[in-house]
């Protein structure tokens, strides 16, 4: 007898690869070795959420670290995006020469590509001159670093270098595309004030924190350990691990239910609070039956003396981290990538008889996408049993070099729903 078949088919497509970590290396720190005894300093910086007056001279080497130091030293700004940045100069300005790095990458190190800005002054005594920084478009989001530099006579060039009069002042930039929203910690993790530990299913995140850490990480296609699958209508135990002060310390736990890309008020699912360093508190999560199936983000956050209520808000210490959580009620289940489409390894087309979805992926986009009743057409076509068809895969962006992704097409031809 012929196999019964039914209209409607789920057909799920995988692919996968190996990816390796590198290390990050270690900031460098320039050196003047008249310091700003010549009047060659900054003392004004001003760049959105900065800023920095009257601040004077600088003693040798000529270096002040800014960063989690004050309200006023820390600013976010958006990949693409332009702004003007005013320096004030010390009282010998003839030919000083100004440069603006940005950390794009977050490895602790400026690049010649990172130098987005240069200007000079264009006369003698205090001169306010005004300069553009473009954040490229493709700038990876996060806390981050900037450095803004004053040399006597010609342009600074290496970020590091040794110089004779100047300054370098350092600041905190965070690269927020808003798609999450990335909180804003003034003195970040620096008073000891992080989340040591995240455990959630099959996350498990211990021994992470530390007080030169930064305020905000994001685990998402981090690997395993950093993601985890729960269903909808499901409970599920939660241990924070607090930082080493003995601080009064608040904490929720936000999952984007909706896969909105925003946090909003009904993703609220836990808080807590501890008292002493290395504390553990224990929370209970819960599911809503409603949460839409597929991968999304969950954010757990820490403040100090007072609650984190916005995710997206500002606070003096604490830390930010995002995971991934798939939601999965079983209906057909969703496979679990540990480092999801962050290489590039992603499915860019399918074609397969009615069905045209091309140019559908990307990095970092979500690893599973149910195209299964799409509004859009090309998402569906029929087919006879015992028949043969072609089908076709275009591959993502992943240089394989070596190392083959490889495809497996599974039809539910029992529309028994595994």
């Amino acid at each position: 007898m012929p196999l019964k078949m039914k209209p409607t088919l789920r057909l799920l497509l995988l692919v996968c690869s190996l990816r390796a970590i590198t290390a990050q290396a270690q900031p460098c720190q320039p050196t003047f070795t008249s310091g700003g005894s010549f009047g060659d300093y900054i003392d004004g910086f001003q760049l959105e959420g900065i800023i920095n007056t009257g601040t004077g001279p600088t003693a040798v080497p000529g270096y002040v670290n800014y960063q989690n130091s004050a309200p006023d030293n820390i600013t976010s700004l958006a990949p693409g995006g332009t702004y003007s940045a005013t320096i004030t100069s010390g009282t010998g300005s003839l030919s000083d020469q100004y440069a603006i790095w940005v950390d794009l990458d977050g490895d602790l190190t400026f690049e010649p590509n990172e130098l987005l800005a240069q200007a000079s002054t264009s006369g003698f005594g205090v001169q306010t001159t005004s300069v553009n920084l473009t954040i490229p478009a493709n700038a990876p989001t996060g806390y981050t670093s900037m450095r803004v530099m004053v040399k006597d006579g010609i342009p600074p060039t290496d970020p590091c270098g040794t110089y004779t009069s100047g300054e370098t002042e350092d600041y905190t930039v965070i690269i927020d595309d808003g798609a999450p929203c990335i909180p804003m910690y003034y003195f970040g993790t620096s008073e000891a004030d992080y989340i040591d530990g995240v455990q959630f299913g099959s996350i498990n995140n211990t021994g992470s924190g530390g007080a030169a850490g930064k305020a905000y990480t994001s685990y998402v296609n981090a690997g395993p350990g950093f993601i985890t699958s729960v269903a909808p209508g499901g409970t599920y135990p939660m241990t924070i691990t607090a930082g080493s002060n003995d601080d009064l310390e608040y904490y929720r736990v936000w999952v984007d239910l909706d896969q909105s890309g925003s946090f909003e008020a009904g993703d609220f699912i836990a808080g807590g609070s501890t008292m002493n360093a290395g504390e553990v508190l224990q929370l209970t999560v819960v599911i809503p039956t409603t949460a839409k199936r597929g991968y999304t983000r969950m954010r757990v956050m820490s403040s100090t003396g007072q609650a984190p209520n916005d995710p997206c808000g500002q606070y003096f210490n604490g830390e930010a981290e995002d995971y991934t959580v798939v939601i999965d009620d079983g209906a057909p289940c969703i496979p679990v990538y540990t480092y999801g489409t962050s290489g590039g390894d992603h499915i860019d087309g399918v074609l397969f008889g009615g069905i045209s979805n091309a140019g559908s992926g990307g990095i970092d986009a979500s690893p599973y996408n149910s195209f299964v009743y799409a509004t859009a057409g090309g998402s569906i076509t029929s087919v006879a049993p015992g028949n043969s068809y072609p089908m076709t895969i275009t591959a993502g962006s992943y240089d394989p070099d070596g190392v083959p992704d490889y495809y497996t097409v599974w039809v539910d031809l029992d529309h028994n729903g595994t």
